[in-house]
């Protein structure tokens, strides 16, 4: 009975098994070469089809917005009303992937030459010659240049140019490297140095490996190409990591690609933050100059009425005096006191016993948070290298790194203590001044007294300027000298 229903249901629905596999039986010569032509034609584009490997990193970008920069030049003009856009996660992605850092990064890498060999494509490292062309000649190609090299046993090579649908002959040339012409410019021929030469078991692969084709492409089409196979994304939006990714057909030419991009990006962004830092400083600098002027002007107007009134001092109000003065001594000693920490951390920093130690985070006195935020760092990263060194040896690649970046930060603390003490110096030159001056006054007439504070005021409010823009110029100068990079590498380029 349920034969009968199953049978009566595929009636009803016109699905009838047994004349599909009738079909079958007729035709089964058919199908089988049909399925058998299908698998030759999945295998074949399988052999042929080009294997395209992801390579990825994952970065740390500094956001002034989730923990900032060192010293901040917008920071610095934030004093004057000149406050700049903060940077953020956004920015420093759109920096990255932008046409100037990345036709850096090619031509850094050399990746504007490719070269081929039996039609596929291979890592520079695995040519036995390598192609350049000088910068300017460069600039001006329009469009592909093709080159075949053989190269001959004896140490000579033959060379085609095809170049605008023009193909030039092969020439002879006698030996390498050579300055060869063509019809884009003189391209240098060279052996590559990080070849290495495999082991060849038979003549005909040996002649076949010499036989190297090579494309130097316009630069910016290059760089358009790598733009659109860039992906970079942030990994979230509570932090500052960001993952890069491109997709290639040889590894190695991927991980260049994105380890230029990594460090033509810090060269860019630290460029960029020391233009601003040396523009701020040429205009602190003339503002200066101008006010320099301006104070020995006031100064000499100031001798100049004490003379015409026979003043010696005047004579002020003995509390504001007194508590000027012991506002301006507190002041002093507290810069005493720095300058005694500055002087504690320099010989300490300049002790050889306490090289590659940690430096004291604690010190009672409030120092430039810069310094502070570079010593933090200093002391974390030696922190992990001691931690490192006791479960790997000195060859490790990694301590080495980590030894590398520790000593870089120590000349960074250097530079940075040096700075401090300068302007720790000048500070308390300044305010030594105005203890000076407060300590120094006697007695003198209520008009006369007027006139000569109308006269000083100004020269108070000229010199309180004039000592904070020494301030800012001395912290102008630390931040020139002591950068920080905008990314940091958290996992190398590789492939997945």
């Amino acid at each position: 009975q349920d034969n009968e229903k199953l049978n009566k249901e595929n009636e009803e629905q016109g699905f009838d098994i047994k004349q599909i596999l009738g079909y079958v039986r007729t035709y089964w010569m058919l199908i089988a070469v049909s399925g058998l032509l299908c698998l030759s034609a999945a295998v074949f584009y399988l052999m042929r089809a080009t294997t395209v490997y992801n390579v990825t990193a994952k970065v740390l970008l500094q956001d002034s917005e989730k923990g900032g920069a060192v010293i901040s030049p917008a920071d610095m003009l934030a004093d004057f009303g000149m406050r700049g856009a903060k940077s953020n996660i956004e920015n420093e992605i759109e920096l990255m992937s932008s046409l100037s850092v990345l036709r850096d990064a090619v031509l850094s890498a050399d990746l504007h030459v490719r070269y081929y060999r039996d039609g596929d494509m291979m890592y520079k490292a695995a040519s036995p010659i390598a192609v350049s062309m000088e910068q300017d000649v460069l600039d001006l190609l329009e469009k592909p240049l093709m080159l075949e090299v053989e190269l001959g046993k004896d140490g000579s090579a033959m060379v085609a140019v095809e170049y605008d649908k023009m193909e030039l002959p092969a020439q002879m040339v006698a030996s390498l490297p050579c300055l060869f012409e063509t019809p884009a410019g003189p391209v240098t021929i060279a052996l590559n140095e990080a070849f290495e030469t495999p082991k060849k078991d038979e003549a005909d692969v040996e002649e076949q490996q010499n036989v190297i084709m090579v494309q130097v492409a316009p630069v910016y089409n290059v760089v358009n190409m790598y733009k659109n196979g860039l992906a970079i994304a942030p990994l979230s939006k509570t932090s500052s990591v960001a993952a890069l990714s491109y997709n290639t057909s040889v590894i190695g030419e991927g991980i260049d690609f994105l380890n230029a991009v990594m460090v033509c990006f810090n060269n860019k962004s630290n460029e960029n933050k020391r233009q601003v830092a040396l523009r701020t400083e040429e205009f602190i600098s003339e503002r200066l100059d101008t006010l320099r002027q301006e104070l020995e002007a006031m100064e000499s107007s100031l001798a100049a009425y004490k003379k015409s009134n026979e003043i010696i001092d005047p004579k002020l109000d003995a509390t504001q005096v007194s508590k000027d003065k012991a506002e301006y001594i507190k002041l002093l000693e507290q810069i005493d006191l720095k300058i005694e920490t500055a002087k504690f951390l320099n010989d300490y920093v300049n002790n050889p016993e306490n090289d590659m130690q940690v430096m004291p985070a604690s010190f009672g006195v409030t120092l430039d948070a810069a310094l502070v935020a570079l010593i933090n760092n200093y002391n974390a990263k030696a922190l992990e290298r001691k931690a490192l060194l006791q479960t790997v040896t000195a060859e490790n690649p990694a301590l080495k790194n980590l030894t590398v970046m520790v000593t870089s930060m120590q000349a960074d603390l250097r530079l940075a203590l040096s700075a401090l003490a300068k302007s720790l110096d000048i500070e308390r030159r300044s305010v030594a001044i105005l203890v000076d001056q407060y300590t120094g006054r006697f007695e003198m007439s209520p008009e006369v007294e007027r006139q000569l504070l109308s006269i000083t005021r100004e020269c108070t409010i000229k010199s309180e300027l004039y000592v904070m823009l020494l301030q800012k110029y001395e912290e102008t100068l630390l931040s020139i000298e002591v950068s920080s990079d905008n990314l940091s590498c958290i996992d190398e380029p590789h492939c997945t």
